[in-house]
């Protein structure tokens, strides 16, 4: 009995020690899980912060990248919309302003063809002008010739 005692006791013992060596491996590998997670948490924020893509978790990058094209895809209907709206505005201030003063719309008329006009009349002056430069050196070449005889 005394061996029977003596067994049991020592199977207890040892028991308890790979109790204890497990507990003790169990704290070791929980400390190191929650510094693991503590470093990714701050390496996602430092990624976050820094804007640096190969520190970022790639779940996160994911989740952001698609929040950036759902946001991009509503910023680009507003902008279609408001280049709508836009355009509609321009066509509704032209035909307003040419309802409201019929005037307008005969000075606007008048004023293209003074333009075409000023026009015609620029190139006519230039056109002398060049004709004037070539007469004056022809005159000035039949001085020359008739004051050498």
């Amino acid at each position: 009995m005394n061996y029977t005692l003596k067994k049991n006791i020592f199977d207890k013992y040892e028991t308890l020690w790979f109790i204890f060596l497990f507990s003790e491996y169990y704290k070791i590998k929980t400390e190191q899980i929650q510094i693991e997670i503590i470093e990714q948490k701050r390496k996602r924020e430092e990624a976050s912060r820094s804007g640096d893509v190969r520190m970022m978790d790639t779940k996160v990058v994911q989740s952001e990248l698609s929040e950036n094209r759902k946001s991009y895809t509503t910023l680009q209907a507003e902008y279609i919309d408001l280049t709508k709206r836009l355009k509609e505005l321009e066509e509704d201030l032209e035909t307003t302003r040419f309802r409201s003063d019929p005037k307008l719309i005969m000075l606007d008329r008048e004023l293209a063809m003074l333009q075409a006009q000023y026009n015609e009349y620029q190139a006519a002056n230039s056109s002398m002008h060049e004709n004037n430069v070539s007469l004056q050196f022809e005159i000035s070449t039949y001085r020359r010739l008739l004051q050498g005889n």
